[in-house]
């Protein structure tokens, strides 16, 4: 009988959610972190109008696009959201993430940007900050696949630290634990039903 079990691991190396095909731009108005698609000028008075100064540079205005403000709670590390953070003195707004009215009707279809749709944009520019919020936190994950190899007769548990087990595959970039986990589990259950060939 073939045993097969998993192993969940922290992806040490994983790509950053920004250099995926993304709807949103990401700007960044910070000395310290550098992780948007545009670093907004740090001459402004305020993030604000270094935003408005950016989209003037790209010939659009507020009212062209749909955007969320990005903020940052730095604290050994960085967290990032778009509803901003409690504590007064390690968070603040870090910049915007946008993308032109256009651009949404493009992706989503349509004559006019309405309130469902905006909403629908908005959810979407919510859920690509929360993705990058995953990479700079390192929420990010990969599995691997171990068969059994030893004696049958000396099997006691899935003590995978033994080298009674030999690693068959693996796969990562999966934000988030439990997606990583579902996917690992999945698997090994259909190798160990003999649904999938090792």
């Amino acid at each position: 009988m073939k045993r097969f079990a998993y192993r969940i691991d922290t992806d040490e190396n994983p790509e950053s959610p920004r250099e995926w095909d993304n709807l949103g731009t990401l700007c960044i108005a910070s000395r310290r972190w550098d992780f948007g698609e545009v670093q907004l000028a740090h001459d402004a008075d305020s993030i604000e109008e270094a935003f408005r100064w950016h989209l003037a540079e790209n010939d659009l205005t507020m009212d062209q696009v749909i955007w969320l403000p990005v903020y940052g709670y730095s604290h050994s590390g960085l967290t990032i959201n778009t509803t901003g953070f409690s504590c007064p003195w390690d968070s603040g707004q870090l910049g915007y993430i946008y993308v032109s009215k256009k651009d949404a009707l493009k992706e989503y279809g349509g004559q006019r940007v309405g309130k469902t749709l905006a909403e629908k944009v908005e959810k979407y520019l919510r859920g690509e900050i929360e993705t990058m919020d995953q990479y700079l936190t390192g929420d990010v994950y990969g599995y691997r696949i171990y068969e059994y190899v030893g004696d049958e007769e000396d099997f006691q548990d899935e003590d995978l630290s033994t080298h009674s087990w030999e690693e068959i595959d693996s796969c990562w970039g999966y934000y988030g634990e439990k997606y990583c986990e579902d996917e690992a589990k999945a698997i090994v259950d259909r190798l160990n039903n003999g649904e999938v060939a090792a």
